[in-house]
């Protein structure tokens, strides 16, 4: 169950916490407008570091809004992503967790960032995107491929941007609980087999504002076979604080405190067998703290200065349960800096936009074996960059907008890379036909092998396999071409097709290594740089408002994704995927919306041997408003109970049908 004693505690003692977004700060002068902006293209977005409406910037930029997050009952980013198009949610290797793959490119390849400050990686390379609570997101932004100069080259595979809430005027509270059910997979008697609290409050007044937010959510775990122990849906609970403290000086500084803890305690019971003895039970724990701490320092005009630290810690246990000692426990330590700095300047027809990042990280991870004893895995090492990047926004001519770019990469160990990269957007608009936009990119993707990658010790030579890092890895590196158009209808709505092709080289990946391999049954894996990946592929899109009262979204994605080494197709990568969602105001308080997808089948194994079948998912949601602060909802997650069959040969959704229900309430005073 939920600790209410340790949110009254945290509550208590986070005075000074509030979630805040430093680029949702810059909008609050933009408010009035986006409170009038009826449709989704009218949202202001800042992917280009500056305010823009969506249908206006460049480079083409995907938004999941606030008001999105709660009709869909979203409690973490993988909630918030699953009905974008292009955008697939696959399970971590060997570790609980979601990871986001973009454009044929996996999560390693894809950069998450909490207002414009990355997140060290919980694997050593991927973001699990179930440990970001949603309690505190005011919008999302998606930018896909490396053609975003101000965000990075390592995003081969695009940027997810998480923007958070900012106080308004005035005192707001909410509070919301929630609870579900896997029904007959449910591990115990209680109804509620996951429990999910949060609650906010939020304060603003002259030159100050506060703001604290938190998400709570247990679990009380789920099975598909009963006459087993193992369990697939993880017990335990995952919870996220935040805040903010916030003042504005009188020649217009502005100072942002920036907090924010997430913890995890998490376990799985999976089937052991011991040699002799039987099956045995396997107990896997997942612990996790993670501390950030953030400071935002910017001007009402043209700067703004980033600092933001973050300490990651995970304990991983393996544990069989007849033993009376823990067999094996890994430790990984992840500390993470950051410093950057951001400058905009307009001269006639063109806005520059120009900054500086200083990047530290370390890595540290620690194995214990009871027959071994301790094993360092990797041995405190670090890694330091500093980025230069400026990006010119030219307004060639009334309807043509041109964005070059470049970034200069410089890392302590692989020397300096530069990345140019450029976007443009034509546009015309008709008074009775509506805008169309063309939107054309080109840019150099380039990341660096990560720590886990160059100095990796992965033991598991008690299951008959290690992975090892590779020291000697190159980078990596791609060219991204972007092309799209949009139609953006004159009465709410819009029609897009988007196309893509990407060119990789050199992508880090783990292969057998027959050198390492020298002791009988035990196989070695090592990194290493594979010569050349292509992915293409189009993504079709319809937005449309069929009557007042009834909203279609519907798209569909065409992915190729090939190893032009072998000319096999990159496994877990669906040629053919499709979304839907229809959302009905039946009256102004209550609404109901569906969510359909579907995804082709995709290969398994390097090879092309093994298939994973097609799929299809239904999800219905239903929320009604009772008063100004009163509201419930309900929903029900794969109404049709599609569930993969745990051979190891399917991927189709992990978790069967889940039903649940909440309610909330809120309050505003100016």
């Amino acid at each position: 169950m939920i600790n209410i004693k340790k949110l009254a505690l945290i509550a208590a003692i986070s005075a000074l916490g509030c979630a805040n977004s430093a680029s949702a700060t810059e909008l609050q002068t933009q408010e009035s407008m986006r409170e009038q902006s009826s449709s989704l293209e009218d949202i202001i977005v800042t992917s280009s570091k500056e305010p823009r409406y969506l249908k206006e910037t460049p480079v083409r930029t995907e938004v999941i809004t606030r008001e999105t997050l709660e009709q869909q009952h979203t409690t973490n980013l993988a909630d918030a992503l699953r009905n974008i198009p292009g955008v697939m949610l696959k399970e971590l290797h060997g570790k609980e967790g979601i990871g986001v793959w973009m454009q044929g490119f996996d999560s390693n390849r894809v950069l998450v960032l909490i207002d414009g400050n990355p997140l060290p990686a919980s694997t050593g390379s991927s973001i699990d995107v179930t440990q970001i609570m949603t309690a505190d997101i005011e919008r999302i932004e998606i930018i896909k491929g490396a053609a975003s100069a101000l965000y990075g080259t390592s995003a081969m595979g695009g940027v997810i941007n998480v923007i958070t809430t900012a106080p308004k005027d005035g005192t707001h509270l909410s509070a919301e609980v929630q609870g579900g059910t896997w029904q007959n997979q449910n591990l115990d008697a209680n109804p509620f087999a996951r429990q999910i609290a949060r609650f906010n409050a939020a304060a603003k007044k002259s030159a100050w504002e506060l703001q604290f937010n938190a998400q709570l959510d247990d679990s009380n775990g789920w099975k598909v076979n009963p006459q087993t122990e193992a369990n697939q849906g993880e017990i335990g609970s995952r919870n996220t604080f935040s805040g903010n403290l916030g003042y504005q000086f009188d020649n217009g500084i502005k100072l942002s405190l920036l907090p924010r803890y997430y913890q995890e305690d998490l376990l799985n019971v999976t089937d052991n067998f011991v040699p002799g003895v039987g099956n045995q039970p396997l107990d896997k724990v997942e612990l996790t703290d993670s501390y950030q701490v953030g400071a935002v320092i910017q001007s009402e005009q043209n700067w703004k200065l980033r600092l933001n630290a973050e300490e990651f810690n995970n304990e991983s246990r393996q544990d069989v349960q007849i033993s009376n000692y823990i067999d094996q426990k890994r430790l990984t330590d992840i500390n993470q800096y950051l410093a950057a700095f951001d400058y905009q300047l307009d001269l006639n027809n063109h806005h520059l936009t120009m900054g500086v990042e200083v990047n530290q990280q370390s890595l540290n991870v620690r194995q214990y074996k009871e027959a071994d004893g301790w094993i360092t895995e990797v041995d405190n090492q670090s890694a330091q960059s500093q980025e230069w990047f400026i990006q010119d926004s030219w307004f060639a001519t009334a309807n043509l907008e041109v964005l070059p770019g470049v970034r200069l990469h410089h890392d302590a160990d692989f020397g300096t890379h530069i990345s140019p990269m450029v976007s443009a957007l034509w546009a015309i608009e008709h008074s009775e036909l509506g805008r169309f936009n063309i939107r054309a990119s080109v840019g150099n993707g380039y990341r660096v092998p990560n720590l886990k990658e160059r100095y990796y010790i992965f033991d598991h030579s008690h299951l008959g396999y290690m992975v090892l890092g590779n020291p000697d890895l190159q980078p990596e590196s791609s060219i991204s071409y972007q092309l799209g158009t949009d139609w953006y209808f004159a009465d709410q709505g819009s029609l897009q097709l988007h196309l893509f092709y990407n060119n990789a080289r050199d992508l880090i990946e783990t292969a057998y290594s027959a050198a390492d391999s020298t002791t009988q049954n035990l196989a070695v894996y090592r990194y290493q740089n594979f010569e050349k990946v292509t992915t293409r592929g189009l993504e079709l899109q319809l937005q449309r408002q069929l009557r007042p009262w009834l909203k279609l979204n519907a798209s569909y994605t065409w992915l190729k994704a090939i190893d032009e080494t072998t000319g096999n197709y990159l496994v877990k990568r669906p040629q053919h995927e499709a979304k839907f969602g229809i959302t009905a105001d039946l009256s102004k308080q209550l609404n109901i919306a569906t969510y359909w997808r579907y995804e082709s089948e995709q290969f398994i194994d390097a090879d092309n041997q093994q298939i994973s079948p097609d799929y299809s998912v239904l999800d219905v949601k239903l929320n009604h408003h009772l008063n100004d602060q009163w509201s419930w909802y309900a929903g029900i997650n794969n109404l049709t109970d599609i569930q993969r069959r745990f051979d190891g040969t399917d991927y189709r959704p992990e978790e069967g049908r889940y039903l649940y229900a909440g309610l909330k309430w809120q309050y505003s005073a100016n």
